[in-house]
């Protein structure tokens, strides 16, 4: 069958395509498409190109390439490697195997795949990094962009201007993750609603808010009320903010550390803010922290202000009095001149009596310290010294204020019926504690059980069966009655 002539241009077309990979033939066909490139095509008008195969090919065939088939052999081995990339690079599946471990393939693809919607998120869903690499339509598009962002916010930043600059879209993407933040407009650094919508996921977005939101008050107020360390990227002019300050410090005197050094500086600020946050003096100036007067001023107010008072005023008896009056436990901090003071140590056990265990050796083998701290609490006898623990006087003192102090007594005085006596008579139940010959001296169990009844299910079983002993126990307690000796003894 004879040709049309209408036909020619597109065998041509065939014929140059297949001599690509031909040698000498590729040199020959390409010697004429570079002579037609540079010679004929600049003189045929645009459409003419267009309406003839022949003629668009030779436009879009690229000098490199010809170039390239020029030398036989060589030319026609590295052509043939880039035309078999590229079909593979047009394979759907290849590409999705090779995005998963390396989003850079998608760059050497097709404009047509960059651009295929259904293609692209499958792709993101594997690595959202393929984002970047995507037709301008396809970085514009909320749905792609957002199966990208939720694979990993950071890949946001690839996204369109126009999707960064729309607020809806921000606005539930820094509800993922609040850092996508960077990747918004300059717009939207400034919107209230987003950056604290960011903050509340995540405190490090308000790094990148706009200078206008850090240095907008009552922007800055929410945020420090959303979370108190956002006083950390608020302006200079407004970390020497008082009422902004104080929002900060109120809910964690930690923050004060970047509050401006002209606060940190000011007695009545710091004084006022201290009711509420012992902190403050951590981070206040040198010279405060110094000032005994206005550091006695603090501890009298909070005196959990003596955490962070430096350590020559821990040497000093009356800051450290008027911090362990308040607060026994405060004992602790006592710098070492100070650690065996009597005074100071009967101060804080005064308070409570259980300071005792932060006193030196030398305080709890002291018998005027160990009897004003059982004399407030009586099972501070556990931290006095085994000596005083073995004293008479001392143990009275601890019993008589709580029976079940009998517990820490040596083993002499646990046989020591006065003592005994004393102990049930205040606590029944501190007869658990007396020697066993004692648990069995029925005057010593009748006052345990005459000081609360149901201590006769602990009694030994001879002198369950007292009537004297169960009868004392029920006119204390009715529901001894309940027991099966005190059914017994009814």
């Amino acid at each position: 069958m004879i040709m049309k002539i209408s036909q020619l241009p597109r065998a041509y077309v065939s014929i140059n395509k297949i001599a690509d990979y031909l040698p000498i033939l590729s040199t020959v066909t390409n010697l004429l498409v570079i002579f037609q490139k540079c010679v004929i095509l600049p003189f045929i008008n645009e459409e003419k190109i267009l309406k003839s195969d022949y003629y668009s090919y030779l436009d879009q065939k690229s000098f490199k390439r010809a170039l390239l088939l020029l030398i036989p052999g060589l030319g026609n081995v590295i052509i043939g490697i880039c035309d078999l990339a590229q079909r593979i690079l047009k394979s759907k599946d290849f590409l999705l195997k090779a995005l998963q471990k390396n989003s850079l393939v998608l760059k050497f693809a097709s404009e047509r795949l960059k651009n295929d919607k259904d293609f692209i998120l499958t792709a993101v869903n594997k690595n959202s990094y393929v984002l970047q690499f995507v037709s301008k339509t396809l970085k514009n598009d909320p749905e792609v962009v957002w199966a990208a962002t939720l694979q990993d916010p950071r890949s946001l930043r690839f996204a369109s201007k126009k999707l960064k600059d729309d607020k809806d879209f921000i606005l539930a993407a820094v509800q993922q993750n609040g850092l996508v933040l960077e990747h918004a407009s300059e717009k939207l650094k400034s919107d209230t609603e987003v950056v604290l919508a960011a903050l509340k996921q995540d405190l490090w977005a308000l790094k990148d808010a706009s200078q206008e939101f850090k240095n907008n008050k009552q922007a800055m107020l929410a945020a420090v009320q959303c979370s108190p360390w956002a006083l950390k990227f608020a302006s200079p002019q407004l970390q020497n903010d008082k009422d902004l300050v104080l929002t900060a410090v109120e809910k964690s005197g930690e923050v004060f550390q970047y509050a401006s050094e002209e606060l940190k500086n000011d007695k009545d600020f710091i004084f006022n803010a201290s009711q509420k946050s012992y902190s403050m003096l951590k981070h206040s100036s040198e010279a405060l922290r110094k000032d005994k007067d206005f550091v006695l001023a603090l501890v009298q107010q909070n005196s959990w202000a003596i955490h962070d008072i430096t350590k020559e005023l821990k040497e000093d008896k009356d800051v450290m009095l008027a911090a362990v009056r308040q607060n026994g436990y405060l004992l602790l901090y006592t710098g070492t001149k100070l650690e065996d003071d009597k005074e100071l140590g009967i101060a804080a056990v005064s308070q409570n009596g259980l300071a005792l265990q932060c006193a030196s050796i030398k305080l709890r083998n002291d018998k005027e310290v160990v009897l004003a701290a059982v004399s407030q609490n009586g099972l501070t006898l556990q931290y006095a010294s085994i000596e005083l623990q073995n004293d008479k006087d001392v143990v009275l003192a601890a019993i008589s204020q709580n029976g079940l102090a009998l517990q820490y007594a040596s083993i002499e005085l646990q046989n020591d019926k006065e003592v005994v006596l004393a102990a049930v008579s205040q606590n029944g139940f501190a007869l658990k504690f007396a020697s066993e010959e004692l648990q069995e001296d029925k005057e010593v169990v009748v006052a345990a059980v005459k000081q609360n009844g149901l201590v006769f299910n602990h009694v030994s079983p001879y002198l369950r069966s007292d009537m004297e002993v169960g009868i004392t126990a029920m006119l204390q307690n009715k529901e001894v009655l309940k027991g099966e000796e005190g059914r017994k003894i009814a």
